[in-house]
C-alpha cells in the first residue's frame, strides 16, 4: 500500500517539517527533488508492508490524479486540510482506477465543512487519534544579559490580537529588564497598526520585530515566557511547551505580571509544561496510532 500525505506549511499539524519527521519516525526515506514544487517521500515502513509518500503545497486535482495513476497498488491519501481533502476527492474521480484510492481527513471535529466532503472514506477526529507533534526543542540557554524575554510567534492576523497584547504591556513598562520578541509576519494591514501603536505607547523600545527570519527553536531555548494573546495553532503552543517555556494563552495581565515580578517561576512552570507536552502529544504514539488506522482501511 502507498500512503500519500497532502500537506502544507499552513496546515496545523501537517506542515512540511512535521511530515518529514513523520516519515523518519516510521522508517521512511526522504527524497526532495530540486524543483521543490512537489516533494516526494517514499520508503519502507515496518517490514515493507506500507509505503509512505508526500506531496507539498502546489497541487491541483488534474495534477494529483495523474500522480496517483502512476502508483502501483492501493493508495491511501491523508490530509489535515478540508480544501486539500476536496482536491483529493476530485482527483480520485478523474483517475483511471479510482477504486484503488482511499481519502481520509484529520480534523479536530466534524463540522459543516467536513460533512460537505462527499465520498470521504474516514474523518479522523481527535477522539480517534489524538494529535502528536515532533519535539524540535534545543537545550535551554541562560542569557548572559539577564533579560526576561517574552516571545510571540506564528502568523500575524487580525485574530492574533497583537495590538491588545501591546496595550497590555504598557503598564508593565515600570518593570525593567523585559523584552518582547515578535516572530512571524502577516499582511501589512495586520502588522503595521501594531507597530504604530507600540511606538505611540512607548512600548516599541522593548519590542524586537524579528519577522520570519528568526530561528524560533533557537529563540525558544533562550526566552522565559511564550504568549499567544489571540488565535494560534495548537502545534505552536506545544512547540513552546516542548522547549520548557511556560505558555500564556489569552490576555492574562495578572499572569504576565506574576512572571515578570518573579522570573524564577518560569523555570519551575516551564519544566511542568514540557512534562505535560511529552505526555499529551507523544509523537511515537501518534505515529503508531496512524499506522494502525491506515491498516483498517484495506
Amino acid at each position: 500500500m502507498n500512503i500519500l500525505h497532502l500537506t502544507s506549511a499552513r496546515i496545523p499539524g501537517g506542515g512540511e517539517r512535521d511530515l518529514r519527521e513523520l516519515a523518519r519516525a516510521q522508517g521512511a526515506t526522504v527524497i526532495t527533488p530540486s524543483t521543490a514544487a512537489m516533494a516526494e517521500f517514499f520508503g519502507p515502513m515496518h517490514g515493507g508492508s506500507l509505503r509512505m509518500g508526500g506531496i507539498l503545497d502546489v497541487f491541483s486535482p488534474i495534477r494529483l490524479s495523474k500522480r496517483l495513476d502512476t502508483l502501483d497498488g492501493d493508495t491511501l491519501v491523508h490530509t489535515w486540510d478540508v480544501r486539500a481533502a476536496a482536491i483529493a476527492l476530485s482527483a480520485r474521480r478523474l483517475m483511471r482506477a479510482p477504486a484503488r484510492v482511499r481519502v481520509i481527513l484529520s480534523f479536530p471535529a466534524e463540522t459543516g465543512e467536513t460533512r460537505r466532503l462527499k465520498g470521504l472514506d474516514r474523518l479522523v477526529t481527535d477522539s480517534l487519534v489524538h494529535p502528536g507533534y515532533p519535539d524540535y526543542s534545543l537545550p535551554r540557554v541562560t542569557p548572559e544579559d539577564g533579560v526576561f524575554r517574552i516571545i510571540r510567534f506564528g502568523k500575524i492576523t487580525r485574530r492574533s490580537r497583537l495590538q491588545e497584547l501591546i496595550r497590555a504591556l504598557e503598564p508593565l513598562l515600570e518593570f525593567p529588564g523585559w523584552r518582547l520578541e515578535v516572530c512571524g509576519t502577516g499582511k501589512s494591514r495586520d502588522v503595521m497598526p501594531a507597530v504604530r501603536l507600540a511606538r505611540g505607547l512607548g512600548v516599541d523600545a522593548r519590542i524586537d520585530w524579528l519577522g520570519d527570519d528568526a530561528d524560533v527553536d533557537e529563540r525558544l531555548a533562550r526566552v522565559s515566557l511564550a504568549v499567544f494573546p489571540g488565535e494560534c495553532v495548537e502545534r505552536d503552543k506545544v512547540r513552546a511547551m516542548y522547549a520548557g517555556v511556560p505558555v500564556i494563552t489569552g490576555l492574562d495581565i495578572a499572569e504576565l505580571r506574576r512572571y515578570i515580578e518573579d522570573p524564577a517561576l518560569t523555570e519551575r512552570d516551564g519544566a511542568g509544561a514540557r512534562a505535560r507536552a511529552l505526555r499529551a502529544y507523544d509523537f511515537k504514539k501518534y505515529c503508531s496510532a496512524l499506522q494502525a488506522l491506515y491498516r483498517t482501511l484495506y
